[in-house]
């Protein structure tokens, strides 16, 4: 198992490494007066936000001498914050983690979700406390900074070789690098972007297949009506024209509506799943045109059609 003496250990064995952060994480019970839920509480060290990132938009963040002190403080995410809090300043507060009461020394300021982790809901304690909380000495992972981007590789490559040493096995340990992080996520939204495409595509086929149909119906329903146009002299392109301007209204009013939809829809998600969502000008244009692309295709064929319309024939149709 990781301990926190690794980090040491490690600064000290791989000299690519500018600094590392060790962690222990647990899913607990967080109450603040009647408010309570259950959330992730993170041990850490003065080197986490330097590592990881982030910033302190209310009090301060957990220092060297509250890891040495095992001190009693917590430092909330902003979602949480004000969860427990609601409007009010939580900080000198009172917050009890898995039953044990700390004082909120500090707010951070939102950052969203990362890596799968919503991390507004996050609440950071002192390593030492959060180890005498757990009652347990081990971490759970190693956040190790590179000193630049050109060696991250190969400190990763070093680390591992130092616990495939130590245990004898090269996959007792897990390392992973932010190259790989990002690939592997590059790799699922590649993925999800296939997978969202195919639906998307099968969505407009038969939205295009229902706004010809409906067309179709309407050049049956109106033949003598387009006979009559004809016999008193329109063309055959304005009689086409007229057809493809009604399917371009139909792709447009479907188009509008299911932007509306998607934006809402999105944003519905992203308030109850914790998600941070943006919608582009350039996606909300594409699905606009990809609207009046449907219309255009399938509205060509019944606006053919009713142009090649005999008047003679039309004239004579009940």
């Amino acid at each position: 198992e990781l301990r926190a003496g690794d980090a040491a250990t490690l600064l000290q064995q791989v000299p690519t490494i500018a600094a590392v952060a060790p962690v222990l994480t647990a899913s607990l019970s967080v109450a603040a007066g009647e408010q309570q839920q259950t959330t992730t509480v993170m041990g850490i060290t003065s080197a986490y936000l330097a590592i990881r990132g982030g910033s302190i938009a209310a009090g301060r963040a957990i220092n060297a001498w509250d890891q040495r002190t095992r001190a009693r403080v917590a430092v909330l995410g902003s979602s949480i914050a004000a969860s427990l809090y609601g409007g009010a300043s939580p900080l000198g507060q009172s917050v009890t983690v898995d039953g044990q009461q700390l004082t909120v020394v500090g707010v951070m300021a939102p950052r969203g979700t990362s890596l799968n982790v919503n991390n507004d809901t996050l609440v950071y304690l002192p390593l030492s406390t959060a180890q005498q909380l757990m009652q347990t000495y081990a971490v759970s992972v190693l956040y190790a900074q590179a000193r630049s981007a050109a060696v991250a590789s190969v400190t990763a490559d070093q680390i591992s070789r130092i616990y495939a040493l130590r245990y004898g096995n090269a996959r007792a340990v897990t390392v992973n690098s932010q190259d790989q992080l990002i690939a592997a996520n590059q790799d699922t939204g590649r993925t999800l972007t296939v997978l969202l495409g195919s639906v998307a595509g099968v969505s407009l086929l038969v939205g295009g297949i229902g706004i010809m149909n409906i067309m179709l119906v309407s050049v049956v329903e109106r033949t003598r009506e387009i006979g009559l146009r004809k016999a008193l002299g329109a063309t055959g392109s304005a009689i086409a024209l007229q057809f493809l301007v009604e399917a371009l209204l139909l792709s447009i009013g479907g188009g509008i509506l299911g932007i509306a939809a998607g934006i809402g829809l999105a944003r519905l998600l992203a308030r109850f799943g914790g998600w941070h969502v943006v919608v582009t000008a350039s996606s909300v244009a594409a699905a606009f045109a990809f609207a009046l692309g449907v219309g255009v295709i399938f509205g060509f064929y019944p606006a053919r059609r009713a142009s090649h319309l005999d008047p003679i024939v039309a004239l004579r149709s009940e």
